[in-house]
């Protein structure tokens, strides 16, 4: 009776959440005895393009986020760990009016040379670049940042360089996003810069990638030479994106990432707080 009620009885092919638990699943299988597939490719398509009411709950998000990453820039964090540095984010995230957090990371030191560390015990000491990823939730959309700083003592040699560097990619791969541009051709603007300057083969992800209600979504700001296939879709108006280049030495990282919205003729920069590497 249930089947009938939502009309399934005579479907051939049904899609479903791809969170949806197998036991779900196969109870379906043995009452319909239809083809089964995932739903993801067709929800992705029609997520990508956010609605001015998703719009506005991304921009909560970011402008919460940036308000967070101001106040933990100025914080005296020399001598905490990761892990307490991330708790104090969550907190503020919250406080401020976020749903719920949004992606945490804390890498300081070495631990900011490998982009999937999230935190640890490591105490972070003075001239240690420190990658604060973070972001918040609003009515289930979600923003993200990157800043990287040095809370105190003088960075690493060969740091500030690479931090240029990095400003410098980040800031002509935004430029380039416009509609009709690839993500490909994006990401190949900002990978140029940073293989140009001497750093060829030390930017180790994707440029970007789109944020709503999941963290990673389509668009993503990549190309061929780094993954195949790339990102031949053209980026439309109405996307959210990260703009993410980075860095990552044998003892140290630099990742700057700001969160953008596809306009008609360019990108608004929905996060926009200090860049800098110094403390504030």
């Amino acid at each position: 009776e249930t089947v009938a009620a939502i009309g399934l009885e005579d479907a051939d092919r049904i899609l479903v959440n791809q969170g949806m638990w197998g036991m779900y699943v196969l109870d379906f299988r043995t009452v319909l005895g239809a083809e089964f597939d995932v739903a993801t490719d067709l929800l992705m398509t029609l997520r990508q393009r956010k609605s001015e009411r998703e719009r506005d709950r991304i921009r909560d998000a970011a402008s919460i986020a940036d308000t967070v990453s101001e106040e933990v820039r100025s914080l005296d964090a020399v001598g905490m760990t990761e892990n307490e540095l991330a708790a104090e984010i969550e907190y503020r995230v919250r406080k401020h009016g976020a749903t719920d957090k949004g992606t945490t990371q804390v890498q300081s030191g070495p631990n900011s040379a490998h982009p999937p560390h999230a935190y640890s015990d490591r105490t972070i000491e003075p001239g240690d670049p420190v990658i604060v990823d973070l972001g918040s939730r609003v009515d289930g959309y979600l923003s993200d940042q990157s800043r990287t700083v040095v809370y105190e003592g003088d960075p690493p040699a060969g740091f500030v360089d690479a931090f240029e560097t990095v400003r410098e990619a980040q800031e002509a791969a935004i430029d380039a996003i416009e509609p009709g541009v690839t993500g490909a051709a994006v990401d190949d603007v900002a990978r140029s810069i940073i293989d140009d300057a001497g750093y060829e083969g030390q930017f180790l992800h994707v440029t970007g990638h789109g944020v709503g209600l999941g963290i990673h979504e389509p668009p993503y700001l990549m190309s061929g030479s780094y993954m195949d296939g790339g990102n031949e879709i053209p980026i439309e108006p109405g996307m959210v994106m990260t703009v993410e280049p980075a860095i990552y030495d044998d003892e140290w990282g630099i990742r700057i990432e700001d969160l953008v919205l596809v306009t008609d003729d360019g990108t608004e920069r929905l996060t926009d707080s200090y860049h800098g590497w110094e403390p504030l």
